[in-house]
């Protein structure tokens, strides 16, 4: 016959088996969860990073191209006015507005 120690006992066990399976069951969900988390919270703050990074770079690229550029059509412009090009022809060769051809040939001729 069963005593009530016995039922406690067994009761206990069977307590401490289910608290000790949850557990580790926690942990493993937890550290799963936790992992898929951090994972996707990593991979938003380097697409994040990388895309301001990214503007940062552009935009110092461009400056630089459009600096590049503007030098190069500055040089042809005075280059035009040199070799004896109109006013009107060199802003037309150049893109370059009518009054700032004045300006350049004014410089040149300085």
């Amino acid at each position: 016959m069963l005593t009530q120690w016995d039922i406690d006992e067994y009761v206990g066990e069977q307590v401490e088996k289910g608290v000790k399976e949850g557990l580790e069951k926690g942990l493993r969900e937890g550290r799963a969860k936790g992992m898929e988390e951090g994972r996707a919270k990593g991979m938003e703050e380097g697409r994040a990073k990388g895309m301001k990074e990214g503007r940062a770079e552009g935009r110092a690229e461009g400056m630089e191209k459009g600096r590049n550029e503007a030098l190069a059509n500055l040089l042809k412009a005075m280059n035009l006015l040199k070799n004896g090009m109109t006013l009107e022809q060199v802003a037309d060769k150049t893109s370059l507005s009518l009054d700032y051809v004045l300006k350049i040939q004014k410089e040149l001729n300085g």
